[in-house]
């Protein structure tokens, strides 16, 4: 499952900007489940903000609202579940100075279905590699069952 880690702090959060995430990529590329690199965003007053309403187009210099505590940076994880990342967001060192939001990304319904060995497989009337009536398909060892 794929979770966005949206690393918020106030104002103050910015005396640590430069300081880095202290190992904390590292061990996390490491473990696999970094979605690309994370991103520090500048502050909010640097932000624009668009709206669109009644087909006119309305641009506003700041961040859309007035909040204690602002977005910072984000990263994208892929782990097994919610309870993984929330391990993963307490070991970001951000969490001891901000928040760290985490949210579940949309996606497919369900993931794809790798077989290797031999084991049966539901694959859903009208998917794409479905049989017409449904059953179970058997993929033997060594076959991608495409």
């Amino acid at each position: 499952m794929k979770y966005l880690l949206m690393i918020c702090g106030d104002e103050s959060a910015a005396a640590y900007a430069d300081a880095g995430c202290g190992g904390w990529s590292e061990e996390m590329a490491e473990r696999g489940v970094l979605e690309g690199d994370g991103v520090g965003l500048r502050p909010p007053h640097e932000a624009t903000t668009v709206r669109v309403r009644d087909d006119e187009l309305r641009i506003t210099d700041g961040p859309f609202a007035e909040t204690k505590e602002q977005i910072g940076g984000f990263v994208l994880i892929s782990c097994a579940d919610l309870d993984e990342a929330i391990e993963i967001a307490a070991k970001h060192p951000a969490a001891k100075y901000g928040t760290i939001e985490i949210r579940p990304v949309f996606g497919p319904p369900s993931e794809p279905v790798s077989v290797t060995s031999s084991e049966s497989v539901s694959v859903p009337s009208g998917a794409p590699g479905s049989v017409p009536s449904g059953e179970p398909v058997s993929v033997a060892p060594g076959e991608s069952g495409a």
